[in-house]
């Protein structure tokens, strides 16, 4: 044991514990550190403050994602190649089409997945092949590339409509050049400003002017004349008949190549949709909710929707369909064509809600019957961490903490979102998640950031769309209401490159009105309001009618500069990273008990690594967001 001099002792103290002491008083102070991590220094996060175990964490994945990321990028890139070598230029597509999206994610040069690309363009076997291409360069480039492959796309699936696989005519069943003749009257009153009558001729004869100079879609068709010019689109349409076009294939592309013309968004909805359009815009699926899949020659039953007729009389996943009996039609799986099965059983599945539909099936060796009753099922507005042993969601992070995730917006989507935050005890603070929320009713976003603002306005909207001037005495339809359920409680936004329209007003909102801290990845950024206009002949358009931008008047649509929404925290997520947090969400949300009481079963879901290639095990993206939350809430509670 050494010995040490009188007085010796204490200077050795005090020079071992001159470093410590040096390092306690030049330590920042939990607010210094919450400042830090809100701008992104997750680093200092780890070394001091309350939250060095999660931000060591968090610190952890950032590093092995790098590593990842490497891999990926490489494992990606001789995908694609090989596919391209084998000559499948359709694999090809869809691996470059994950190597741009990569590209964009790391901040990387895309050229290497371009050029592959620009290959496999040039060795597709058909339109939809190239469709697809041509919409996974638009993400990847400049404001007037999106534009221009966006194009590209657009009239690539048009001329792959008519091709073997495609959907073929029937998708404009109905429509006459009357109907046309509706709908561009409904978009010249409808639009966002009058249209040039000009710029719609052009749209709908270089439409038309496509699909009749393709060999095998006019001799699909049957066109036998070059398409002639003409004055109005109407008279395109006669001339288009002349020519050989059937007129319910001439009157609907030419309207859908005028529209176009105006804006990637405005859309027709010809009467062959109008029931799975109107389902989509209710927020129901209406149907008895029976799905299947195939497993070798057999047909299963898959789980039903939570809440569906199927589910409620306690059909299983796994259950081998034997057959179907409906309207005095009686179907029996064995005996059947198989190629044909699949087809008569979507037309004995189909039926007007009210009507019944009796189910046979075998399970564990006995013979079952259910029957269902096909009606209208209401889609989950509202989605949490995980679900629970009876089916709801559980949005509990701890502390007085939430989390919600909103997939898109329908009608009545900031009701439930608000039902839902009202009822949970305790509330601190919502982490809100839109990630791959591509939009929808903007009514129900304004809504919901209503919720959160405490009066002014909640966004600027031009065009003939946005409402009147209200009357004296009421509040204009964007300005907040005092009073509302969340006002003050902070909210932390997740965000990535899907989010877009609706949800983009709602996280730009947040943020300059609320105060709303986004995390993840420059958004999609599309300003333009859609109004959903039904037409008593059957069809309905699906119009620009309005320009939208944030309350400072900063634009979104990616028309503008700037345009789409930055994060203040920016992680992004690569494709293999946002199909691994699909997955576990899928597998977080599964329904865990049937309408019988009965448990659901744990079965194998699509695998997340591809080829052996390794994931991030967490979502990386979550874990920023939740300490960004809990930073803001040391600031507020330390004011």
């Amino acid at each position: 044991m050494p010995h040490h001099p009188p007085g010796a002792t204490a200077l050795l103290a005090a020079r071992t514990l001159a470093p410590l002491l040096a390092l306690v008083a030049c330590a920042p102070s939990d607010r210094e550190v919450a400042h830090a991590l809100l701008a992104g220094d997750l680093e200092r996060a780890a070394a001091y403050g309350p939250w060095q175990e999660q931000a060591a964490t968090a610190l952890a994945l950032r590093a092995r994602r790098a590593t990842l990321n490497e891999e990926e990028w490489r494992w990606t890139l001789a995908k694609a190649q090989d596919h391209l070598d084998k000559g499948d230029a359709h694999q090809a597509q869809v691996a470059t089409g994950s190597g741009l999206a990569l590209a964009v994610a790391l901040g990387r040069d895309p050229a290497p997945f371009e050029a592959l690309a620009q290959t496999a363009l040039d060795r597709c076997d058909g339109p939809a092949c190239r469709a697809e291409v041509h919409a996974q360069l638009a993400l990847s480039t400049d404001r007037e590339g999106w534009r221009l492959h966006s194009g590209q796309a657009r009239e690539a699936a048009a001329l792959g409509r008519y091709l073997p696989g495609g959907e073929g005519p029937g998708r404009c069943a109905g429509v006459d050049r009357a109907m046309a003749g509706a709908a561009l009257a409904m978009a010249a009153e409808e639009y966002l400003a009058p249209p040039d009558p000009a710029t719609l001729l052009a749209g709908a004869t270089d439409r038309l002017r496509r699909l009749s100079a393709d060999p095998r879609v006019s001799a699909a068709l049957g066109v036998g004349a070059p398409l002639p010019s003409a004055a109005t689109v109407d008279a395109l349409i006669a001339g288009a008949v002349d020519a050989g076009f059937p007129e319910q294939v001439a009157a609907c592309e030419a309207v859908e190549g005028a529209l176009f013309a105006l804006d990637p968004y405005s859309l027709a909805i010809w009467p062959a949709a109008m029931t799975g359009w109107e389902q989509h815009h209710a927020g129901v699926r209406v149907g008895a909710g029976l799905r299947l899949y195939h497993q070798g020659d057999s047909l299963l039953v898959d789980t039903p929707p939570l809440g569906s007729s199927a589910w409620e009389a306690g059909l299983h996943r796994g259950d081998a369909l034997l057959g179907l009996e409906s309207e005095g039609q009686v179907f029996a799986v064995a005996g059947s064509e198989e190629a044909d099965r699949d087809r008569q059983i979507e037309a004995l599945v189909q039926g007007a809600p009210g009507s019944s539909l009796t189910v046979s099936v075998l399970r564990e060796g006995a013979r079952l019957r259910f029957s269902l009753t096909r009606r209208a099922t209401p889609v989950e507005r509202v989605q949490g961490l995980e679900r629970g042993p009876d089916n709801t969601w559980r949005y509990d992070l701890g502390d007085g903490l939430f989390y919600v995730q909103i997939p898109s917006f329908l009608e009545d989507t900031d009701v439930q979102v608000t039902e839902v935050l009202g009822a949970l005890p305790g509330l601190r603070g919502v982490l809100l998640d839109l990630r791959g929320n591509g939009g929808g009713d903007l009514s129900a976003a304004v809504e919901l950031a209503d919720a959160w603002v405490a009066g002014g306005p909640l966004l600027q909207m031009v065009g003939r769309g946005a409402p009147p001037p209200p009357e004296d005495g009421l509040v204009p339809w964007n300005e907040a209401l005092t009073g509302q359920l969340l006002e003050g409680v902070p909210v932390v936004v997740l965000v990535d490159h899907d989010t877009a329209s609706a949800a983009e007003v709602l996280a730009g909102t947040l943020r300059e009105r609320a105060g709303a801290v986004i995390v993840g990845e420059h958004t999609w950024g599309k300003g333009m309001a859609q109004g959903l206009r039904p037409h008593p002949l059957g069809f309905a358009l699906q119009i620009t009618n309005g320009s939208v931008t944030l309350p400072s008047g900063r634009p979104l649509d990616r028309a503008g500069d700037p345009w789409g929404l930055t994060p203040d925290l920016l992680q992004s997520a690569t494709p293999l990273e946002a199909l691994a947090r699909t997955v576990r969400h899928r597998r977080a949300g599964a329904v865990r008990a049937y309408g019988d009481g009965a448990p659901v079963r744990s079965f194998a879901e699509d695998a997340v690594a591809l080829d052996g290639l390794p994931v991030l095990e967490e979502d990386l993206q979550l874990q920023v967001g939740i300490l960004a939350l809990e930073a803001v809430l040391l600031l507020l509670d330390d004011r």
